[in-house]
């Protein structure tokens, strides 16, 4: 439970977001410090997942919404 709490402290509203290096679609390298000074939605998702399946029109619209804008959407 304490390890828990520790990783919980990491990403409280208005801490800054541990870094973290994933590997794109592309098998490009994508690190968190790529974005900074830009709000970064991430957003961890799965396709077995129906609720989230749903979802996935209303969120490419927000991406479209902020095409252009100082925002970067991550799907993980």
């Amino acid at each position: 439970m304490l390890e828990l709490q520790k990783m919980l402290e990491l990403v409280k509203k208005g801490v800054p977001a541990p870094g973290f290096c994933l590997v794109s679609n592309k098998k490009d390298s994508v690190r968190l410090s790529d974005f900074i000074g830009k709000t970064v939605v991430i957003d961890f998702w799965a396709t077995w997942c129906p609720p989230y399946v749903a979802q996935i029109p209303h969120y490419e619209n927000l991406k479209r919404k902020f095409e252009g804008k100082d925002i970067v959407f991550l799907s993980v």
